[in-house]
């Protein structure tokens, strides 16, 4: 037997052997992703709930809308709380669907998420106000099983950071929306006459 066919062997052999290990060792890794990140907000809880829990006002702050503004999207069912849903489809993120299964007025909304082929995921969004009502701890937790799909297992181990990333970008982007809609109207100032009908 010639060299060549001696390497040409062994080298399947090693790829053969490669390939099993990474399938069997993917039945080692977790077999779901949870992911949670927090932030403090000083406003009281409704200001935000009333962004969150209406789908239709994700664009004011979700990460996704940044990345790609030109999301063809679609709207469904109630504006506001459980049974609103969403459609979307774009060149980068995908397509997908989002509904809103169960809210606790200004205390917290879940959301169940299609992404199609990449599996489905539900997240939590809690709000928890202080007694003074001055500020509000939203906490967003993300979850996701991959059940007996190896190759997402694995695709999780990157997909923490991202996700993690994507909730840290949206809840920023929650408070600035928040603060942004919040602030009082000024009014006119000295010899200087307010319109009547402004528009």
């Amino acid at each position: 037997m010639k060299w060549w066919r001696k390497w040409l062997k062994w080298s399947a052999m090693l790829a053969g052997g490669l390939m099993a290990l990474v399938a069997i060792g993917g039945f080692f890794l977790p077999a779901s992703l949870e992911v949670e990140r927090e932030r403090l907000v000083p406003l009281p809880a409704p200001e935000l709930y009333i962004r969150v829990s209406s789908l239709n006002r994700w664009p004011e702050w979700a990460t996704w809308w940044k990345r790609e503004p030109f999301l063809e999207v679609a709207y469904t069912g109630p504006e506001h709380g459980a049974g609103s849903a969403m459609t979307w489809r774009s060149k980068y993120e995908g397509g997908g669907r989002a509904k809103i299964t169960a809210v606790v007025p200004d205390r917290e909304v879940m959301v169940a998420f299609d992404f199609g082929e990449r599996g489905d995921a539900v997240s939590l969004i809690r709000f928890e106000e202080s007694a003074d009502r001055l500020q509000t701890r939203v906490r967003w937790k993300f979850r996701t099983d991959f059940g007996g799909n190896t190759g997402r297992r694995y695709f999780g181990l990157l997909f923490r950071s991202w996700v993690g990333q994507d909730l840290e970008q949206g809840l920023a982007g929650l408070e600035a929306a928040a603060l942004a809609k919040s602030k009082p109207v000024l009014p006119a100032g000295p010899g200087v006459e307010a319109p009547l009908n402004p528009r």
